[in-house]
């Protein structure tokens, strides 16, 4: 911000009051920034909560999924899970193997 040089005071007590407002200023813009990171750093941590709570609610209501790549293996056949997907068996004991995402 600039200030035209005919809008500064002329006076030492005027020039004064405008370098304390200017710093009161500054104080208050300083403390709504830093409220302002404390609630996104707050909100963050929530989102990682709740993802957290959502993978714990899936697990348990549809089993463990292989995140990391796997090789299940059946009397009957064999199924390779890659990198990037994710397999879970559903409620009528089918192995479903999708992209994760």
């Amino acid at each position: 911000m600039t200030l035209a040089v005919d809008s500064l005071p002329t006076d030492l007590a005027a020039a004064h009051a405008m370098i304390i407002a200017k710093h009161e200023a500054l104080l208050a813009a300083e403390a709504r920034a830093s409220a302002a990171e404390s609630e996104a750093e707050h909100r963050a941590l929530l989102i990682e909560k709740l993802k957290y709570t959502i993978a714990k609610l899936r697990r348990e209501k549809f089993g463990q999924s292989s995140e990391r790549g796997a090789i299940l293996e059946q009397l009957d056949s064999t199924t390779v899970i890659g990198p990037g997907q994710v397999a879970r068996v559903d409620e009528w004991k089918s192995l479903i193997v999708t992209e994760d995402g």
